[in-house]
């Protein structure tokens, strides 16, 4: 039995909790930046008595000579803009989000066609994991240089995820442990760690360069110091020079100021969340030996959790183990718990033995699934009991749990992804790993089942795209076209990675051919839209080159009552089909919105535009979490009003949830 305790909080909740820690980290950011003005004014004032030959007299009249309220203004206000300069530096170097760090650490993106055992084995576990909580599946970074068993998952939003994994952990660990890891850091995508983590980094370097101003100055005047000796001995100027190399010492000493701010804050928001991880990744996978014996082998090798990379530093908050040395010099500091407590926490039965690693040859992940099981509930949302969906394909589903249903994982929800991922035809998902396949998948996707909207999108492809491009539609359209909305979307999160890689202009082509065939027949669906929507969020960070971080602008409900009504009339017209139906649907979620009567109406069918739609869902994604739970909740019951969803409509469901960063998990079957 684990020892270790279970998160209670669900995904908003857990946001929100994230979004309130960036308070405490400003907070402790102000004080070291109070001591650094402080110490730098005294630093600077000190060397202005000394080349003045001022004798400060404590006893009397020290005031006058030592405070200078405009000495004092100048210098807290250059420190302030040195530090404001070098964090935005940071954080504009960090703009493209999670690829920036997982590069700045020397890791290389996986090609996700790749034939390596190991890091085939490493991106079935990520697609596995990603498939079973909803999250697009993230690009996966190799830090190749790190033979210590180490990982870290980093971006701004769950749907712009990136995970690093050095070389030593496919290596050394099973597919269990690796398994145990990657859910640790599917924690912290789901929690909303990340984009904390990446602010910190941002900040951090700010008040860190008062050092680096430090250690520049005197490595100036040290390299110069025989040249600069002389010329002082002719023209006596050797005091300014040893006042230079006296303050440049002083900013490095102070730096530490900055340093010691630097490690305190990122203990104060990492340690505990890392027991937090820790639990989630037992409740996700049900397996504690997975994660407790990745733990074990860090204590077993010789190398640990350390990394070689000199950039580890300003990151190690972000890692699965600590990244440094082995033990901090006090535990105030200390990034991560101790190993052997993490452990303990997951197995209380534990002797105490690490397990030293021994390499080993896997062999690949049998296949022993090869159709999904029947799509019959939601894991939280749907009862066990309920028996086979109806023969309309309702599923029979409680909507007010369907928001407790975000962001969580259970084994349930992995051994369904592991399934439907099986029953995938074995060319189609292998297709989805090359970016000239990936974009013919879509198009499959988008193909038009009527005769004369079909022909006008062969002749543009015809005209737009490649021969090859085109050979592979025809081959593979078949197959495409025989799975379901559910698989769709299962496709299209594997196909992400690949389509991450594109060049700018490759994705600004493919978008636009992807618009083309959806106006083949002149009209557009809900459920194009929001494909298209879900490809857009996804690659236009590739073509801007950085991610949009869609900061908090709406904590209230009351300046979005008109997004809100667009959306939930898009959904009540595209789930139901008579009007008392749709007044009943779009009623039952204007209830869970707790808005005064009338705000929200329910517009024509006719009089939905998709611009005005595109709108609402880019303002909605920049709500508070609490109330994107207000949104979600009334979405899941228009969508479940009767107390039944068709697979189409859960799967709409999820691909709005989607778009507002709301990771709904998919379907699996009763267990």
């Amino acid at each position: 039995m684990s020892g270790i305790t279970g998160m209670t909080a669900d995904f908003f909740t857990n946001q929100e909790k994230a979004r309130k820690k960036t308070g405490l980290l400003v907070v402790l950011f102000l004080i070291a930046v109070i001591l650094i003005i402080a110490s730098v004014y005294i630093a600077v004032s000190v060397a202005l008595l000394y080349l003045q030959k001022k004798n400060v007299s404590f006893a009397t009249g020290w005031e006058q000579q030592f405070l200078d309220p405009a000495r004092f203004a100048y210098i807290a206000g250059g420190t302030i803009l040195l530090v404001f300069l070098g964090s935005l530096y940071k954080i504009v170097a960090l703009g493209k989000g999670g690829s920036s760090v997982a590069e700045m650490l020397g890791g290389r993106l996986l090609d996700q066609d790749t034939a390596d055992p190991d890091e085939r084995k490493l991106l079935n576990v990520v697609e596995e994991i990603s498939i079973a909580s909803g999250v697009t599946v993230p690009q996966v970074y190799l830090l190749e240089r790190e033979d210590s068993i180490n990982a870290f998952a980093a971006g701004f939003s769950p749907s712009h995820a990136v995970i690093g994994v050095t070389r030593g952990a496919i290596a050394q660990l099973s597919r269990d442990e690796l398994q145990g890891v990657i859910a640790h850091e599917f924690s912290h995508i789901l929690n909303g760690d990340m984009k904390l983590n990446i602010r910190l980094m941002g900040v951090l370097h700010g008040i860190l360069l008062i050092g680096l101003t430090g250690r520049v100055m005197m490595e100036i005047i040290l390299r110069g110091n025989r040249y600069r000796s002389r010329r002082s001995s002719k023209k006596g100027g050797g005091g300014g020079v040893i006042v230079i190399l006296g303050l440049g010492v002083a900013l490095f000493i102070i730096g530490y100021i900055g340093v010691f701010f630097g490690k305190l804050i990122k203990a104060a928001v990492s340690r505990q969340r890392e027991f937090l991880a820790d639990s989630a990744a037992v409740q996700f996978t049900r397996n504690p030996g997975g994660l407790a014996g990745a733990l074990k082998k860090i204590g077993g090798l010789f190398a640990g959790s350390r990394l070689s990379s000199p950039r580890a530093e300003e990151a190690s908050h972000i890692f699965f183990g600590n990244a440094l040395s082995p033990k901090s010099f006090t535990g105030l500091l200390a990034t991560h718990p101790p190993l052997d407590r993490r452990i303990i926490a997951i197995d209380p039965r534990w002797d105490g033995e690490f397990t030293a690693p021994t390499p080993k040859k896997e062999e690949p992940p049998k296949e022993e699934i090869k159709q999904a099981p029947p799509l019959q509930w939601i894991p939280g949302i749907g009862k066990q009991g309920a028996g086979p969906a109806t023969a309309g394909g309702n599923l029979a589903i409680d909507p007010g749990n369907i928001v407790k249903s975000i962001g969580i994982l259970t084994p349930a929800m992995i051994i369904h992804a592991s399934a439907l991922l099986s029953s995938l035809p074995t060319d189609v998902r292998s297709a989805v790993r090359t970016p000239e396949k990936a974009r013919a998948v879509i198009f499959a996707m988008l193909m038009n089942r009527e005769p004369e909207p079909r022909k006008k999108q062969w002749d543009y492809l015809g005209e737009a795209v490649g021969s090859s491009i085109q050979k592979i539609l025809q081959e593979i359209l078949p197959r495409v076209e025989s799975l379901g909305n559910q698989a769709f979307l299962a496709l299209l999160d594997l196909a992400m990675p690949t389509l991450r890689s594109l060049k700018e202009e490759e994705c600004r082509t493919f978008l636009k051919h992807v618009q083309e065939l959806i106006q083949a027949d002149e009209k557009v669906t809900l459920f194009e839209f929001v494909l298209v929507k879900i490809l857009r969020k996804n690659l236009e960070p590739v073509i801007r080159g950085k991610v949009d971080k869609a900061p908090i602008q709406y904590y209230s409900v009351t300046p979005l009552a008109a997004d809100i009504s667009v959306l939930l009339s898009a959904l009540t017209h595209a789930g139901y089909e008579t009007d008392d139906k749709k007044k009943e649907a779009f009623a039952a979620g204007v209830g869970k919105m707790r808005m005064r009567s009338g705000s929200l109406t329910l517009s024509g069918e006719d009089a939905i535009d998709f611009d005005r739609l595109d709108d609402a869902l880019d303002r909605l994604r920049k709500a508070a979490p609490g109330v994107k739970r207000r949104i979600m909740n009334a979405l899941a019951y228009v969508a479940a009003f009767d107390k039944t969803v068709t697979v189409d409509e859960g799967v709409l469901l999820r691909a709005i949830a989607d778009t507002l960063d709301c990771p709904v998990p998919p379907l699996v079957a009763a267990r």
